[in-house]
């Protein structure tokens, strides 16, 4: 049994002058071996030197993949932890889960992160940038895989004057400086260190 597209190597045994594989009564291959990645019943028809044949067959069967979706992942405020986790989990062919496993990119190369942690969903990061990918194995030894990359939000630089001086008994505008165009959902002034607000 194979996954979806994997292949097999099917081996004639040695001694024989000639081979002949063939599916569904046509000749396919006259090689010893023969390579292939679709399911069916395969014939190989051998024969010694002295004329005699010998005949064998077998099935190869090929099991569907296993589909896998990821839940999407909101930008999160800097310093914000991240939870990746399924959002569905299709199996096919009566397979079931088996196993998990995440990995992570690192220098170019995928590495994979060891620990309980690591085999299971859902999984909490705190890195932002960094791209991860979840891989599923059914029972079967067939895989899924999907990749996700958790990004922080631009953060915002907010400075005030804190040269600004006024008189007695009069009034001073605080602005915010962000530039316009910027999407800010509220703000919230302190007066003094204590963390009184107004």
């Amino acid at each position: 049994d194979i996954c979806q597209g994997n292949s097999v190597q099917l081996l004639g045994s040695v001694g024989f002058d000639s081979y002949q594989w063939a599916m569904g009564g046509a000749s396919i291959s006259n090689n010893k071996d023969l390579s292939v990645k679709t399911a069916g019943t395969y014939f190989l028809t051998a024969t010694a030197t002295n004329g005699c044949k010998s005949e064998a067959s077998v099935v190869v069967d090929v099991h569907a993949l296993p589909k896998l979706e990821l839940k999407d992942v909101n930008q999160q405020c800097q310093g914000t932890s991240f939870t990746l986790d399924v959002n569905s989990f299709e199996t096919v062919n009566g397979a079931s889960h088996l196993t998990y496993q995440w990995q992570a990119l690192k220098n170019g190369a995928w590495e994979i992160l060891t620990g309980a942690e690591f085999e299971k969903v859902p999984l909490v990061v705190h890195n932002a940038g960094e791209r991860y990918r979840l891989t599923v194995y059914d029972d079967l030894g067939c895989s899924d895989f999907k990749e996700v990359q958790p990004e922080y939000f631009k953060p915002l630089k907010l400075i005030i004057d804190s040269e600004a001086s006024f008189c007695d008994n009069s009034s001073f505008l605080l602005q915010s400086p962000l530039k316009a165009g910027v999407d800010v959902a509220s703000y919230q002034w302190f007066k003094d260190a204590s963390g009184s607000s107004s």
